[in-house]
């Protein structure tokens, strides 16, 4: 399986390195015999900046009819979302609905890989 990695930090000032997300990230596609086929990383996205052109070329790859990459991983929820809740659950609805598959590092029960997709979708609406 190919993976994607998104990870995303807020502020330079606050000691914030992306490159922690995706070390751990890049290992738990190792211990899932996953290849890491693309890595997104988007820096500074606090302080009112809502544009992430890292984040917006991942949905664009996404949503490509040969897609470069199977499973989305993330560090999680509040590091691939940034504009609430809504936009969150449409962004990763959509993923689903284009059979990209997504998995949360930190809240490991967000993985949309296993019997209880559908679920995960709902819990994450809730």
């Amino acid at each position: 399986m190919r993976a994607a990695i998104y990870a995303r930090v807020s502020s330079r000032d606050q000691g914030q390195d992306p490159e922690n997300q995706v070390h751990q990230l890049r290992e738990l596609a190792a211990a899932r015999s996953w290849e890491v086929a693309e890595v997104y990383v988007d820096r500074e996205t606090g302080s009112g900046k809502r544009y992430r052109p890292e984040y917006t070329r991942m949905l664009a790859d996404a949503l490509r009819t040969k897609r470069p990459w199977d499973v989305l991983l993330f560090w999680s929820l509040d590091r691939f979302g940034r504009e609430g809740t809504r936009r969150t659950l449409e962004d990763l609805t959509l993923l689903d609905k284009v059979g990209a598959a997504w998995v949360s590092h930190q809240e490991q029960y967000l993985d949309t890989l296993g019997p209880f997709r559908d679920a995960i979708i709902g819990v994450v609406a809730a």
